[in-house]
């Protein structure tokens, strides 16, 4: 196809990609924590300009972009979905025009935008993460000291991101390394963990040193965009580890006033403990957290239409799909009545609003079987994030913040989400 011809069609993709975005809830939610909206749609317009380009170059410029917009904290996710969305137009356009030689010239450049990208998300990632670690100190106020356990894990993974930025025999480096982590799981944390747990746990860490071989081998193979998918993953299973400990921590600490006696969720009592520590944890590791406020829609009517053991079999229910959707090392606390708060560690909001969003519409489809009645029910959220700068502000105005959006939710016609 013709340059001027490609020109045209990209800016007319583009128009279309612009009202794209401004219907998807995750984009405008990024978009609105950020101040060079056009700059941001300039990445995505300089990755098509060069679609004639072949030189090298191409991949150095790509990778460049990914670099930036993992700077500006742009979830990868999202920078996926915007390109398989002009993929999908792309390939309209060149059928549309009968330019079919270059549909595949498409499928060509569009997966080495997505690798060359990825390869500068995880560059930069790498580097991140490794200035995080450096500066991670686990805080002396923790009641015990599973927590400080982690420290081992650490030093593997500092060891593991030194080897993908020195970038050679990466395979053989990884071998070599040795995690002093294992034989600490295999020791003091199985005389703490309740058995369940602790299965999952080390099941968690072997998972991680797999997923480490296997980011090397598609690295290797130069699918960065894999390489950077599972590199998330491997971030994710070492904070799943971090949080499983803190989480074993505070309910030692506190095992005497745990759980809520109808649902099993944790008792409103433990939230002041919980959220101190996940202050302290959010100033140190730089990562914010959230909690959302959760009430059940119009619940009122169930008690009155069936009856209080009606009601009270739906809120273990309710409990129950709660502890089935959310992560292990997520905090479900009963707030009081059809109420409930849930903290979740290391999560950003877009992250939560999407996790909350899913669960939310999950909600919708649930079957609640209390003795011979089948009873649906919808739920209204509230969310807040909280970061390290608010480590100072009271807990019981966090706690007013989030309750008003959950409020805000309701008086804005129940089912929603509100942050």
């Amino acid at each position: 196809m013709p340059k001027d011809i490609i020109k045209k069609e990209i800016d007319n993709i583009f128009e279309s990609f612009k009202n794209f975005v401004q219907e998807k809830e995750e984009f405008k939610l990024f978009l609105n924590q950020i101040q060079d909206k056009e700059n941001f749609f300039n990445y995505y317009k300089n990755l098509f300009l060069q679609f004639s380009d072949k030189s090298s170059e191409v991949e150095k410029s790509f990778f460049d972009i990914g670099v930036s917009l993992k700077k500006i904290h742009f979830p990868f996710s999202l920078f996926l979905e915007g390109i398989d969305f002009f993929e999908e137009k792309f390939i309209e356009s060149f059928l549309n025009k009968t330019f079919t030689e270059d549909v595949f010239n498409t499928f060509e450049y569009f997966e080495k935008i997505k690798d060359y990208v990825a390869k500068g998300y995880l560059k930069y990632d790498v580097l991140e993460t490794k200035s995080e670690l450096i500066s991670k100190k686990i805080p002396s106020t923790f009641p015990t000291s599973l927590i400080s356990n982690i420290k081992f894990h650490h030093q593997w993974f500092e060891r593991f991101l030194d080897i993908l930025l020195e970038g050679k025999n990466l395979k053989a480096e990884l071998c070599n390394d040795i995690c002093k982590f294992e034989p600490i799981i295999e020791g003091k944390l199985k005389d703490s963990f309740p058995k369940d747990k602790y299965e999952e746990f080390k099941k968690i860490h072997l998972e991680m040193h797999q997923l480490a071989f296997l980011l090397i081998y598609f690295y290797e193979s130069k699918e960065y965009k894999e390489a950077y998918i599972v590199f998330q993953n491997i971030k994710n299973h070492s904070l799943e580890m971090e949080n499983l400990l803190s989480f074993f921590d505070v309910l030692e600490f506190a095992k005497e006033i745990k759980y809520d006696s109808l649902t099993g969720t944790l008792s409103r009592r433990l939230i002041p403990t919980i959220m101190k520590k996940e202050l302290e944890l959010s100033y140190l590791l730089h990562k914010p957290f959230i909690i959302a406020m959760v009430d059940i829609d119009d619940f009122k009517v169930i008690n009155d239409t069936y009856g209080h053991l009606i009601g009270d079999c739906v809120l273990k229910g309710f409990s129950d799909f709660l502890r089935d959707k959310l992560r292990k090392s997520d905090y479900i606390f009963r707030y009081g009545g059809e109420e409930f708060l849930i903290l979740m560690p290391t999560t950003d909001l877009i992250s939560a609003v999407k996790v909350l969003n899913r669960l939310r519409k999950q909600l919708e489809d649930q079957i609640f079987k209390c003795n011979s009645h089948k009873i649906k029910i919808t739920a209204s959220i509230g969310i807040k994030e909280i970061n390290e700068l608010e480590i100072n502000k009271p807990i019981e105005k966090l706690l007013e913040e989030v309750d008003s959006n959950m409020y805000l939710a309701k008086k804005s016609g129940k089912n929603r989400i509100i942050f």
